[in-house]
Order: structure tokens, then C-alpha cells, then sequence
């Protein structure tokens, strides 16, 4: 996840180049919000989606972390001898309970998560598209 976050702060630095540069495509990209159909608009929205995908996937890659920290305190209130011992142990003690009940929370707020963020690229992907073939069909 902190590669991703690494590619998409990439990419959120190469709109901001291309703002510099300024193709005459996005000439009229200004601070200020453009209608959603000029270049301009569409320029806003990756800029967006790129800032927004960069700390959703920070915000993620922090509670896997925490995550991980809580499970390892959690795993260390369990008595591994009861584990071998009693084969309900595992259904009926409550930190093992807890436990799974984290690993459930964990996986389904990183999952839904990841799926935000794919659909954002797949919007991001599509804008870029739309917008590089229009730079190329204007120089010809």
C-alpha cells in the first residue's frame, strides 16, 4: 500500500507539471473550479481524485499498522496450553473472540477500501485517456 501511495503522489506531481506546462488543451485551467466538460474541469477532478487516493491509501496502509499492533497485544492475552488443551477454547474465550471479530472488521474496511481506490484509477484512467487523445487529435 505505500508503494501505491508512492505511484499516486507521482502521478498527482505529473498533473501538476502538465498544469505548469500547460498544454493549449488546458489552457483554461485556472485555481479556480471549471465546469466538469472544459479540459479545466476534467484536470480538476484527477487532481482530486489523485490527492484523495493518496490519503485514503495512507489512511489504510496506518490501520493495517495499527491493526497489526493491536492483534499482537491481543494474541499475547491468549493462553497458547489452553489452545492444545480445550478444542472449544478457541469459541468461547473472549480475546479469541475479540480477535476474530478484529481480523473480520480489518479485512472488510481494507476491502472496501482497496475497491474505492480501484475505482477511482479506473475514473483517473479514463479522464487521462480522454485527455490525451484530445492533446493528440488537436496538434493534428
Amino acid at each position: 500500500i505505500r508503494q501505491f501511495q508512492g505511484t499516486v503522489a507521482k502521478l498527482r506531481n505529473r498533473f501538476k507539471s502538465m498544469m505548469v506546462n500547460a498544454d493549449p488543451l488546458i489552457q483554461d485551467y485556472s485555481m479556480e473550479p471549471q465546469p466538469m466538460n472544459t479540459p479545466g474541469g476534467k484536470m480538476d477532478i484527477m487532481m482530486l481524485l489523485a490527492e484523495e487516493m493518496v490519503e485514503r491509501s495512507g489512511k489504510v496502509a496506518d490501520d493495517l499498522v495499527q491493526y497489526h499492533m493491536t492483534r499482537t497485544d491481543l494474541s499475547n492475552l491468549v493462553d497458547a496450553d489452553k489452545i492444545l488443551e480445550d478444542k472449544c477454547f478457541l469459541d468461547r474465550d473472549d480475546v479469541c473472540i475479540a480477535l476474530r471479530l478484529l481480523d473480520c472488521k480489518t479485512a472488510s474496511m481494507t476491502k472496501e477500501a482497496l475497491q474505492t481506490v480501484h475505482c477511482d484509477c479506473v475514473v483517473l484512467d479514463t479522464i487521462y485517456q480522454e485527455m490525451e487523445w484530445k492533446m493528440e487529435h488537436r496538434r493534428t
